[in-house]
């Protein structure tokens, strides 16, 4: 989130209600409390007391009253929202429009990578494995791929349940790395104040990196088994 952003969106509240408070919670649990969002922006921010969530409270002396909750900390479950807005005016057609507006500016600030940080890595690696367990289940049904003779197989249950829950475990491991690899490399709430301005473009260099490798080795990886496939043919 760019600091020109935060404040555009203060400013948009503030020209709806007459009071306007700022609270920032950073990393070491202290807490910054301004009425004016440069006060915020013009924190310093360093990474041991880095602002990890921002709440903006503004109301009125009708009893209409609205609070913002911008929290980084979801970047660690994509299944829960990183804002949350809750809204007390007498007014529904007022009410109405910011809860339309508010979310609708929230939505231009995403990143460009939205979508890869919209559905879990682990999610969307059980989906594959599913399909391709089912394709591959299918071909075997239909022919598409010539069975090996069947051979005895002695495993006892015990056994079985053991290599099944070895399994899981890492299944399980590998999808936690995934998940927190992925919330590291494309958070969906970052705030570009102060030194973490710094260091999201380190970790954009970082993400640059990875995905380049795992490009580069998934290319390599399928030219490697053509010409495999064709001195084979030979």
């Amino acid at each position: 989130m760019e600091v020109d952003e935060l404040g555009s969106l203060v400013e948009f509240i503030r020209s709806r209600f007459k009071q306007v408070e700022i609270t920032a919670e950073c990393k070491d649990k202290s807490e910054l409390e301004a009425d004016d969002i440069s006060e915020i922006t013009n924190f310093d921010n360093p990474n041991y007391r880095r602002i990890k969530n921002i709440t903006i409270r503004a109301h009125t002396s009708y009893d209409e009253t609205l609070r913002l909750h911008i929290d980084s900390d979801s970047n660690s479950n994509v299944w829960v929202s990183s804002a949350r807005l809750y809204i007390t005016s007498q007014s529904d057609e007022n009410a109405v429009y910011l809860s339309q507006e508010i979310p609708k500016r929230l939505r231009e600030m995403k990143p460009g990578y939205d979508l890869l940080a919209r559905f879990p890595l682990s999610f969307i690696t059980s989906i594959v494995m599913t399909v391709w367990v089912f394709v591959s289940g299918i071909g075997k049904l239909v022919g598409y791929i010539k069975l090996q003779p069947e051979q005895p197989v002695n495993i006892s249950w015990n056994d079985l349940l053991l290599i099944l829950f070895v399994f899981a475990v890492i299944l399980l491991t590998i999808f936690i790395t995934l998940d927190k690899i992925q919330s590291i490399l494309f958070p969906r709430v970052f705030f570009l104040i102060g030194k973490q301005r710094q260091a999201y473009e380190n970790l954009k260099k970082w993400r640059m990196i990875i995905l380049t490798a795992l490009i580069l080795g998934v290319v390599s990886s399928v030219i490697a088994s053509f010409i495999f496939q064709w001195l084979q043919g030979k």
